[in-house]
C-alpha cells in the first residue's frame, strides 16, 4: 500500500470521526534527523529496530473459509470478539462482508457490508490497470473501533476510498 493511498485512508477516517482534515498538498510529510524531507536520503539500515516477538511459520493450514484471494482485515473489538473483513466471493472481489468470531480462529457470522451498488457522480479511469473490470471491486480493507462504531476503510476498483459505520451494537445482534 503506497504512502499516497495510506495519506487518503486517513484523511477519509479522519473526516467520518468528525475530525477536519486540511493539509497543504505540498506540504512536506518526512522531516526525519539526518534526511530532512528528501526520503531517497533515509538509511535503512540505521534505523532503530523495534521490540516485539516474532514467528516463522512453514505452512499454512487449509480451510474452509471462502476467499477471493485479496487482503483481509482482522480486528479484535473492545468488546471482545473478532471481526474479518474480507472478500468471501472466490470468482471476484464483490461483496466485501464481514465476519464474527469469539476466539478469531472460528467464524459463525457473516454479512455483507452496506455498500452502496454505485458512486454517486462516481467516475472511474476504464480501459487501464485501475478499473478495467467489468463489476464493482472492492480491496484492501482496513477498521478501527472509534466510539462504539467500528469504522471500515476500503478502495473501489483501487481508485476511490470509501468509509462506512458500523455500530457495535449491530454486530451483536448479527451475533446473537
Amino acid at each position: 500500500m503506497n504512502l499516497s493511498y495510506q495519506l487518503s485512508l486517513l484523511a477519509a477516517l479522519c473526516v467520518v470521526c468528525g475530525h477536519s482534515f486540511a493539509a497543504d498538498p505540498l506540504a512536506p510529510m518526512l522531516n526525519l534527523p539526518g534526511t530532512g524531507e528528501d526520503a531517497a536520503r533515509i538509511d535503512f539500515t540505521k534505523l532503530p529496530v523495534l521490540k516485539g516477538q516474532h514467528a516463522v511459520v512453514t505452512h499454512g493450514d487449509k480451510t474452509n473459509f471462502p476467499d477471493a484471494t485479496s487482503k483481509f482485515f482482522c480486528l479484535r473489538t473492545s468488546r471482545g470478539f473478532y471481526v474479518l473483513i474480507s472478500n468471501t466471493n472466490p470468482a471476484q472481489r464483490n461483496p466485501l462482508c464481514l465476519s464474527t468470531s469469539d476466539d478469531g480462529i472460528t467464524f459463525t457470522r457473516m454479512a455483507r457490508l452496506p455498500i452502496p451498488d454505485e458512486l454517486k457522480d462516481g467516475e472511474f479511469v476504464t480501459g487501464s490497470r485501475y478499473g478495467s473490470t467489468k463489476y464493482e471491486s472492492f480491496q484492501y480493507p482496513h477498521a478501527l473501533e472509534h466510539d462504539g462504531q467500528l469504522l471500515i476503510a476500503f478502495s473501489r476498483k483501487k481508485q476511490a476510498i470509501e468509509v462506512i459505520k458500523v455500530s457495535l451494537d449491530e454486530l451483536d445482534r448479527l451475533r446473537n
